[in-house]
């Protein structure tokens, strides 16, 4: 059996790997950030995009449900991201940064992309 001719290296590894298990601890105990999201105006944003698109009605129904759907997923998404709980405004009196704008461009990204 060989001996070990390098434990410096091994106690380096044992150093590192012990270090990325205590931070993985860390960020799951640490409380999720708490943020606002304006959905109503989110949502009146994009009505008022699809009036001038001069939808009839059935479509612009039809659009602005698919667009909630998409949003309420693409919320969660980044909450679940960045470790965050978001809330309307009216839900929170006070404290929490308001993250609307961007979360918006997060939002209009990711449906670029996707589509």
């Amino acid at each position: 059996m060989k001996s070990i001719r390098h434990p410096r290296l091994i106690y380096a590894l044992l150093a590192i790997a012990l270090m990325m298990f205590t931070l993985i601890a860390i960020k799951l105990n640490t409380a999720p950030q708490i943020v606002v999201f304006d959905l109503e105006q989110t949502l009146s944003q994009y009505q008022d995009q699809l009036i001038e698109a001069n939808l009839d009605d059935q479509e612009h129904s039809a659009q602005l449900a698919t667009f909630d759907t998409d949003l309420r997923r693409l919320l969660k998404e980044y909450a679940q991201v960045h470790h965050l709980v978001i809330f309307v405004p009216g839900a929170l009196i006070s404290g929490a940064p308001d993250r609307t704008t961007e979360i918006q461009h997060y939002v209009i990204e990711a449906l670029k992309k996707e589509s």
